[in-house]
């Protein structure tokens, strides 16, 4: 009797739970897209220029540029030199980051 009584609350939970997430719409019906946010507008060129390329660059370039610049303001690289440059190519190694996240579409999650 309580073993059925056990059943029978799960049951109505497991129920109530699929209801819920169906009413708000967080139902988990296999692969869910997600909404790509809109491209703000000159977004990309401010990328390119933070990267020093053209309009039109390749993967490949965008990709070596990337590399370059994170070679050059990597703050692990100036850390015998101080907290305060450490600090300033930080700040230029999440610049340079953000671009090519732009760039590669990495930056359009969510």
């Amino acid at each position: 009797m309580l073993f059925r009584a056990i059943i029978w609350v799960v049951a109505i939970w497991l129920a109530m739970s699929a209801l819920r997430s169906i009413m708000e719409g967080t139902a988990n019906l296999g692969s869910r897209q997600r909404q790509a946010r809109p491209p703000v507008p000159g977004r990309r060129k401010k990328a390119l220029a933070t990267l020093g390329l053209s309009e039109g660059a390749s993967k490949g370039q965008i990709r070596e540029a990337y590399r370059q610049l994170a070679k050059k303001y990597h703050p692990d690289r100036v850390a015998h030199l101080g907290p305060e440059l450490t600090e300033l190519t930080s700040e230029k190694f999440k610049e340079i980051s953000a671009a090519h996240d732009v760039l590669t579409g990495k930056g359009r999650r969510g």
